[in-house]
């Protein structure tokens, strides 16, 4: 089994938001069941297989450690399946909420934990990285919480439960039209993949940015200083920035501001994770810096 606590489920949801940031990837829906995990997401910077190598072997490490096990948790790749967004989005978050009606015999789904279902149906706060709002879009109107659930709950989709449930698993879900434009290689990005791409500004930008904006030397941010968060709040500022949205990796981040090694980076990103959200302040100047670096 996958998941046999929900200690390790917990880790896993946990892990899943970091994943979600540090690979800028959106996560729409999500359910745990004992021995599997169903995911609606869209990637933007086309890096599904990288984002989910990353979440399963962290994971796996943390599930080992714990467990006291040795080897492989999961055997198999992840099964992707490329789905229209303009018809399917609503409908595979329902399927992915109604699984463990189906798999648990759960009947109150409302209060299954391990999905996004209770968030969506307004019944528990939901995680800062899950994304909503397409989910609840259905035929172009935003449902509310109890109209949602009606959604879920009192209607059937029998084209995807034929769909999931054949033994092998076609790899794209559309209108004809569609799943021919995906064969023949003919979705453009932004269609394919659901949002727009832009290029990640330079690291050397990212620091003149921060610097500019809290007003001091760009040379400041090679000083290192003592104190909470490496003291020097530009420069863990431009760490984190660097990191995501930037999706530079922690080795391009320590040689970019001359850091000893990636560890350093990572512990001063944490930090600085945490002051932020202490600080409202800290966090309207941080939204300031990436507004202007990373316009849509």
């Amino acid at each position: 089994m996958v998941f046999r606590t929900d200690a390790q489920r917990e880790t896993f949801l946990g892990l899943l938001g970091e994943v979600s940031e540090t690979y800028q990837i959106e996560i729409h829906a999500y359910c745990l069941l004992s021995n599997q995990y169903h995911l609606l997401i869209r990637t933007p910077k086309s890096n599904l297989s990288e984002s989910m190598r990353q979440l399963n072997s962290a994971y796996t490490q943390r599930y080992n450690a714990s467990a006291r096990n040795k080897g492989r948790l999961f055997r198999d790749r992840f099964k992707a399946v490329l789905i229209d967004p303009e018809h399917y989005i609503a409908r595979v978050g329902r399927y992915i909420h109604l699984l463990p009606k189906s798999t648990h015999k759960t009947k109150a789904l409302a209060t299954y934990a391990w999905s996004s279902y209770p968030a969506c149906a307004g019944k528990t706060k939901a995680p800062a990285w899950l994304h909503r709002t397409k989910v609840l879009n259905v035929a172009e109107k935003r449902l509310s919480a109890k109209q949602y659930m009606h959604f879920v709950e009192m209607e059937s989709d029998k084209e995807l439960a034929a769909f999931y449930g054949k033994k092998t698993l076609r790899s794209v879900l559309g209108s004809d039209d569609f799943i021919k434009a995906a064969k023949a290689g003919r979705l453009n990005n932004s269609r394919k993949r659901g949002v727009s791409v832009a290029k990640s500004p330079s690291l050397r930008t990212i620091m003149q940015v921060v610097a500019k904006k809290f007003g001091v030397e760009y040379k400041m941010l090679f000083q290192e200083m003592r104190g909470r968060a490496g003291g020097n709040t530009p420069r863990t500022v431009a760490m984190v920035i660097a990191r995501t949205p930037g999706g530079y990796s922690l080795k391009a981040i320590a040689e970019a501001l001359k850091v000893g090694d990636i560890s350093t980076v990572s512990a001063a990103t944490k930090r600085t994770k945490s002051r932020l959200a202490e600080s409202a302040k800290l966090r309207r100047q941080v939204a300031t810096i990436k507004s202007e670096l990373f316009k849509t």
